[in-house]
């Protein structure tokens, strides 16, 4: 499968703020990427793009949705569930002390395997990974997937 989408990810990488780990990284200004690269599903490939290329190493993504503004963070969620891209934990939609806006937290553990196969990557290092996952025995990944509930929010 090959896409004919090509994300400039640049951009994408210019959202991906920097926190204090660097298992994790903020995904910010959602609602602006969504409406300039047209869908979740080519946020999507962007993310999957700059993964599979070696850039993005982090285990987690955090991204957000402000209540009123959108269903861009629902939407993207929703997406990556559909495609079993990884999981997603939700959190509550709770009032935002610095803006008084309603904004609800997204955290996806990133299925770096499913996302170099719906990616369709063939570089070597793709290839591998998927060999290795399927020598595993693991339908996806070799690492367990964080459930839902195992994330406190």
């Amino acid at each position: 499968m090959e896409f004919k989408f090509e994300p400039d990810t640049r951009n994408l990488w210019d959202r991906l703020t920097y926190l204090d780990c660097c298992g994790i990284k903020e995904l910010s200004r959602l609602k602006g990427l969504t409406k300039n690269l047209g869908s979740s599903e080519n946020v999507a490939k962007a993310v999957a793009k700059i993964v599979v290329g070696q850039v993005l190493k982090s285990a987690f993504l955090v991204f957000s949705e402000v209540r009123g503004g959108g269903t861009y963070g629902t939407d993207l969620k929703a997406f990556i569930l559909a495609k079993g891209l990884g999981t997603v934990t939700q959190s509550k939609t709770v009032e935002n002390p610095n803006s008084g806006n309603y904004i609800t937290v997204y955290l996806w553990w990133m299925d770096r395997n499913a996302l170099r196969a719906w990616h369709g990557c063939t570089c070597p290092v793709c290839v591998e990974a998927m060999r290795f996952a399927s020598v595993a025995g693991a339908a996806t990944t070799s690492i367990p997937t964080p459930s839902a509930t195992s994330i406190p929010f």
